[in-house]
């Protein structure tokens, strides 16, 4: 058995309505990579589990006896990728068909041993500030108390580059640092 390049994993409870495209969407865009797909269903009560169990083989879905939260579900489904890079999603995040293979570009040739982000799109196309953020500071927390201005404006990167912090929804990162950081 191969070792895959790419782990796409995902958490999910009660999301039967988002998570077939999610999935779907993930296999385009890892259609030129060995990959694999495994989900950890947190006990969801609308048919989520059967639904993904129809989708994917009966090693990717872990049906959780009760609902352990997203950081417990990825910590799992991280120990059991065989992936050289984790790209964790959100069960109601749909990947373009190119970013995938963008973001082992980064992780990949830019030589980077951190955890990569990709750029969070709403329904409208436009930039989430959530794809990449400040760390909160007392300023930024004063500045949404008084002027009600969100602590986590800034400008988003246009390109590839250092920011503090990056969103769940979708992010990847290299096993060995995952292990080595020990997961959530």
């Amino acid at each position: 058995m191969t070792t895959p390049e790419v782990s796409i994993l995902i958490v999910t409870w009660n999301n039967k309505g988002t998570v077939e495209r999610s999935i779907e969407c993930a296999r385009r865009a890892c259609r030129q990579i060995d990959h694999e797909i495994l989900v950890w269903d947190n006990e969801s009560h609308d048919g989520t589990a059967s639904l993904v169990a129809n989708l994917l083989s009966p090693e990717s879905l872990v049906r959780s006896l009760r609902n352990v939260g997203f950081a417990a579900g990825m910590n799992a489904l991280a120990r059991r990728a065989r992936g050289r890079h984790l790209f964790l999603l959100n069960p109601d995040a749909y990947l373009d068909e190119t970013a995938v293979t963008e973001m082992l570009d980064v992780l990949k040739h830019l030589k980077l041993h951190g955890i990569v982000g990709g750029r969070l799109e709403g329904p409208d196309g436009d930039a989430q500030a959530a794809s990449a953020r400040p760390f909160p500071t007392s300023w930024r927390t004063a500045l949404w108390l008084i002027a009600q201005r969100n602590p986590y404006w800034w400008p988003l990167p246009t390109s590839a580059g250092d920011v503090d912090a990056v969103s769940g929804a979708f992010m990847a990162v290299p096993k060995d640092l995952w292990r080595a950081l020990e997961g959530f």
